[in-house]
């Protein structure tokens, strides 16, 4: 497996320890990627180092992006995603 995307996350840093183990032991593959919080806490295994956080951002970029890299992150989430929503 090259890939995996994991909608399970916590908040609370003592539940998210559980995540360590696994996903050390799982390096340098599958690349994780996994979804952050909605409401703008921190979520683990989101904000992890070694995996690929993604939140919804407030509103879209300025130029309407759907996808954008975040540079060196506070909340550790790598990218943020657009996605409208339908009427």
């Amino acid at each position: 497996m090259d890939l995996a995307l994991m909608s399970v996350g916590v908040k609370s840093y003592l539940h998210a320890t559980k995540f360590l183990p696994v996903i050390e032991r799982a390096k340098p593959r599958p690349i994780m990627v996994a979804a952050a919080a909605n409401d703008g806490q921190i979520t683990y295994p989101a904000c992890f180092r070694a995996v690929i956080g993604v939140k919804r951002p407030a509103e879209p970029g300025a130029a309407g992006d759907l996808l954008r890299a975040v540079e060196s992150p506070a909340d550790g989430i790598d990218l943020e995603a657009w996605v409208a929503r339908s009427r």
